[in-house]
């Protein structure tokens, strides 16, 4: 007796599910805002200029995953990470927020970090012409599971790492 499987998948990027993945990623970038933190309050555009360039990258359907990471003077660190899914296996679709950024002291360090698609010259240019560099590291640890944010099968899947309690 034999048996065959079989899988398909389909690409189910579209810059309208974008837009909707992103307003809820922008309603995460929101809550950070509203934290306090030092290094945003010093640097009021920065959380708008990584918007933009997460955004572009996803457009571009170069991006894989990032992670918002917040760094403090005793070498703690937490990491907010989002996954790129664009072949329908993402349906779940929960409400923006609920992280307890009060955790993280207020002067923490913060910055992106992201895996893309390198080969994508456009993107590379771009993100050269924005001052990003390379060679940065994700924060490891177990990953705790914050939902995901979807449209029509195409979305991210939201998680915690690090030294959240």
């Amino acid at each position: 007796m034999s048996y065959s499987y079989s899988s398909s998948s389909s690409e189910t990027y579209s810059e309208s599910n974008a837009r909707h993945v992103m307003g809820k990623i922008f309603d995460d970038f929101h809550s950070i805002s509203f934290r306090g933190f030092y290094f945003i309050e010093n640097n009021p555009s920065w959380l708008q200029k990584m918007k933009e360039d997460i955004f572009f990258v996803m457009t571009e359907k170069a991006l894989e995953k990032f992670q918002i990471q917040f760094h403090d003077t005793n070498q703690n660190s937490w990491a907010v990470e989002y996954e790129v899914k664009s072949d329908g296996s993402i349906f779940q679709d929960s409400e923006s927020g609920g992280i307890d950024y009060w955790e993280i002291p207020a002067n923490a360090s913060i910055n992106i970090i992201m895996d893309r698609d390198v080969e994508n010259k456009k993107v590379t240019d771009y993100l050269n012409l924005r001052g990003w560099g390379t060679g940065g590291q994700f924060v490891e640890g177990d990953f705790i599971d914050d939902g995901a944010y979807s449209k029509n099968g195409f979305g991210t899947t939201k998680g915690r790492r690090g030294a959240w309690k």
